[in-house]
């Protein structure tokens, strides 16, 4: 077994606590006919979008139809030992870790594959191998709209759009070096935001 798959007793024992946490965690909100106070599953936000600032196309791996295949929930949580030492810059740009879950499916999680592209894995299979390929960190920007931080590699590549005629545009997300020069303007196609989950409404009537 290769160096960078072994893990240390710390970190087997980070990744034993996060798979009790997800074990003992209530279901998704989305799931519940009477969803829960939000202090109920204070790891797992309520679903949302993520779209790209440049094209307004949400991140959509499965593209089945499916109204919640367009929407996420964000697992945030801490990275210790072996595992918070693979984040280059972790003392530089310390803004905590979450993980992008598939509404419905707690260990289904957004990653960046070894192929580039965007695909749903195992969240807790990615920790136990130390890839880290499910693990982001969200950097804030003057806008209002986010840089997403992939820490595989060199820790230093954020989510972007790129310009491929061969790809479907929808797939048209990898990661490109982070801009984290505070004097530059991050160009729009690595910018991100957060919006309402994809989902049936019906207008609300007015109080009387």
């Amino acid at each position: 077994m290769c160096a960078s798959m072994l893990l240390t007793q710390e970190a087997q024992d980070t990744i034993k606590d996060i798979l009790k946490e997800a074990d003992t965690s209530p279901s998704p909100v989305i799931a519940q006919t009477n969803p829960p106070r939000f202090d109920d599953f204070e790891n797992i936000t309520n679903t949302f979008q993520i779209r790209n600032l440049r094209t307004g196309i949400p991140i959509n791996v499965r593209r089945n139809g499916d109204f919640n295949s367009q929407n996420w929930q964000l697992r945030q949580f801490q990275l210790r030992g072996e595992l918070l030492k693979k984040d280059k810059l972790r003392d530089k740009w310390d803004f905590g870790y979450v993980q992008f879950v598939e509404p419905g499916k707690r260990d289904n999680c957004l990653v960046i594959a070894e192929s580039g592209f965007l695909e749903i894995k195992s969240c807790l299979a990615d920790l136990q191998s130390g890839k880290l390929e499910s693990v982001f960190s969200i950097i804030p920007t003057s806008s209002g709209a986010v840089q997403i931080r992939s820490l595989v590699l060199d820790s230093n590549e954020c989510l972007s759009m790129f310009d491929n005629p061969q790809i479907p545009e929808y797939k048209r997300i990898g990661i490109l070096p982070c801009t984290l020069d505070f004097d530059t303007y991050i160009d729009t196609t690595q910018l991100f935001f957060f919006t309402p989950p994809l989902m049936r409404a019906s207008a609300l009537k007015p109080k009387n």
